[in-house]
């Protein structure tokens, strides 16, 4: 056999055996690696239920500085951090300030918020009201109000959508027994129900 023939034939079986003792080493090698996926968030975006209760504080905020008619006097008040002075009648100053319960709904049309409030006309009551706010990007509207009572606790405002796109308002109050003075300290729980219209009036 030829001498360069033989050469190119050991040539192939040393390329054959290296392919088999390292080409097929470093190709296993490749396949056996372990490959974790790495999801980058961005940091930028806020969970859900946080961008929620943000705007729920944002709304608060500007709750606190609205201006509203003020129920039953023919006059208004401009709240600074939750508070107001107004003109009662009569050379009588009243007082008004916004309690902790509070919420918000939407019909998809428009968007209120529900809120507490406590006025004193300068006589012994101090009488609970719910406001009705229609929420929109640059305005405040204080569109209704309804009375809760004389001297109780106000402890939570809940409402939900009808499907006339008005809500159901429900608002949950500590009062007194029946026949109980009202300098009594109100502990009995009651719930008060609403109908809220769709452009954010009580109804009777």
């Amino acid at each position: 056999m030829n001498k360069n023939i033989l050469i190119v034939l050991l040539l192939i079986l040393l390329l054959l055996a290296g392919y088999y003792l390292f080409g097929r080493e470093v190709e296993t090698g490749v396949d056996n690696i372990d490959v974790e996926e790495v999801i980058v968030e961005d940091e930028d975006e806020e969970p859900e239920e946080n961008v929620e209760a943000s705007d729920r504080t944002e709304v608060r905020e500007r709750l606190s500085r609205m201006t509203v008619d003020v129920p039953d006097v023919d006059s208004f008040a401009t709240l600074s951090s939750g508070e107001a002075a107004f003109d009662a009648g009569a050379g009588v100053e009243g007082y008004m300030t916004l309690g902790e319960a509070y919420t918000l709904v939407s019909n998809g049309e428009a968007e209120f918020a529900l809120v507490h409030a406590t006025i004193s006309t300068g006589g012994s009551g101090t009488f609970d009201y719910v406001f009705a706010v229609e929420v929109a990007d640059d305005t405040l509207t204080h569109t209704g109000s309804a009375y809760l009572g004389d001297r109780i606790i106000v402890e939570e405002i809940e409402a939900g959508p009808q499907a006339n796109g008005g809500f159901d308002v429900s608002v949950v109050i500590l009062t007194r027994v029946e026949g109980e003075p009202l300098s009594a300290l109100p502990t009995v729980p009651l719930t008060l129900d609403f109908s809220l219209s769709a452009e954010g009036e009580f109804g009777e």
